[in-house]
């Protein structure tokens, strides 16, 4: 899993590329975490670049929107790739976790106009 991050009137891109698995989930807590203790409170989780999601993929995903609503920040999913999406829906989870179709639509929940750079 790459994890890159770019940030805009404070929102936290979070880019998220190849495999969301045991190893992936890992990295992925972890880089949200960081971002988390340093104060960002309104982030974009681009699934985007996403090739593979298992249940530890999932498990991360709840595990930031959880983390998220308990802290009362500003988060959602976007660019999410139809297998993922697939999966989401399957094991019902696509109420509980906020997706957008695309980045400029996540920027709007978020409540900012995203600019050409992201």
């Amino acid at each position: 899993m790459e994890l890159s991050i770019l940030e805009q009137d404070g929102i936290t891109l979070i880019e998220c590329s190849g495999e969301l698995d045991l190893s992936g989930s890992r990295q992925l807590k972890k880089f949200f975490m960081k971002l988390v203790l340093e104060q960002k409170d309104r982030f974009i989780i681009s699934l985007r670049e996403v090739t593979l999601i298992d249940s530890s993929g999932v498990g991360a995903l709840i595990f930031i929107a959880s983390t998220v609503r308990k802290l009362e920040l500003q988060f959602t999913f976007t660019e999410t790739p139809e297998r993922v999406m697939w999966l989401i829906e399957k094991i019902r989870l696509k109420s509980y976790l906020p997706f957008t179709d695309t980045l400029e639509k996540a920027a709007e929940q978020l409540g900012q106009d995203l600019l050409q750079e992201l």
